[in-house]
């Protein structure tokens, strides 16, 4: 599965988030996935954000997403429209959106 943008919405470290920004090129993090949310998280898919080089980083930004193992994921968790969120242990980063 080759890149696909979405919408990512980091959040603050109030919220529970990270207390910086990755400042990338890439990140890799385990994602509760809306289309298997319900068996989270013993069906875990990471996620590979490729950012943006010539964008600073911000609590709300555009990037493009990948699974790191499309291969064996199922077919409709990344389709356009779909949530997921990223995850640091059991830290909720994240929430991305499919555009």
């Amino acid at each position: 599965m080759s890149g696909i943008r979405a919408r990512l919405r980091w959040l603050k470290p109030d919220e529970g988030g990270r207390r910086s920004l990755p400042t990338g090129p890439r990140y890799v993090a385990p994602a509760r996935m809306q289309a298997v949310a319900d068996r989270w998280p013993s069906e875990a898919w990471s996620v590979v954000v490729t950012f943006d080089p010539t964008a600073s980083p911000k609590y709300e930004m555009e990037a493009t997403v990948r699974l790191l193992a499309a291969e064996d994921a199922p077919p409709d968790v990344l389709m356009p429209g779909t949530w997921f969120e990223l995850y640091e242990g059991r830290r909720r980063v994240a929430i991305g959106t499919v555009l």
